[in-house]
């Protein structure tokens, strides 16, 4: 049995040896992310649970579950990514607000939504999976292991995701709102709030170069 690591070398095995590239199998070497990216038990525990190594794009909402976060938007755009980036993933990683008892009924209305846009396994709220809030330690996982943060607010009075962001170097897009734009200036990528999601989409899927 012949083994080689990559392409290139199976094809200069196959003529060393002068034998047919059939015959040589190729099994790349691989990366263990929990070791690389030093990821914690529980962000392991999440990344798994959610299927995380089989996804591509991560898109981040390092939010909580309140309705000025305007997360319906979030799912609208992914059930049109979803039909370019088949594998793509969105993690809210916030329990509900806890400051307005609306929000259980707001989650469960987004929950609905998911299931209705046929994202169950595209959208994960990371407060179905942990009974308490993640640590700052989980949620700096998951900017590591992120490919974008995704922030679809109708009203802020700040925008920590995005110094956040910044400090992880990870790609953000977000609603064009003036202080996000005080934060982030001409450095990440905005869309209109009345734009439609579709297009919202195709910009996303733009900017990550599909």
């Amino acid at each position: 049995v012949n083994v080689t690591i990559s392409r290139f070398r199976k094809a200069q095995l196959a003529s060393l040896f002068n034998i047919n590239p059939d015959q040589v199998s190729v099994i790349p070497p691989g990366v263990d992310w929990d070791r690389f990216l030093r990821l914690t038990p529980q962000t392991l525990r999440l990344t798994t649970l959610m299927n995380l190594g089989a996804k591509y794009p991560i898109l981040l909402q390092p939010i909580r579950i309140t309705q000025r976060k305007n997360i319906e938007l979030s799912l609208e755009i992914l059930g049109h990514l979803k039909q370019i980036l088949p594998n793509i993933a969105l993690i809210v990683t916030g329990p509900e607000g806890a400051h307005n008892p609306k929000n259980t009924e707001y989650k469960a209305k987004l929950i609905e939504l998911r299931r209705q846009l046929g994202l169950e396994k595209t959208v994960y709220f990371a407060a179905e999976y942990s009974s308490q809030p993640l640590s700052e330690w989980v949620v700096g996982d998951f900017y590591r292991i992120a490919d974008a943060i995704l922030l679809t607010s109708t009203e802020e009075g700040f925008g920590l995701p995005l110094i956040e962001a910044a400090y992880s170097k990870t790609p953000v897009f977000c609603s064009h709102l003036d202080v996000f734009h005080e934060i982030g200036e001409e450095d990440i990528s905005y869309f209109r709030l009345d734009a439609s999601p579709i297009d919202i989409a195709y910009m996303i899927a733009s900017k990550l170069g599909r």
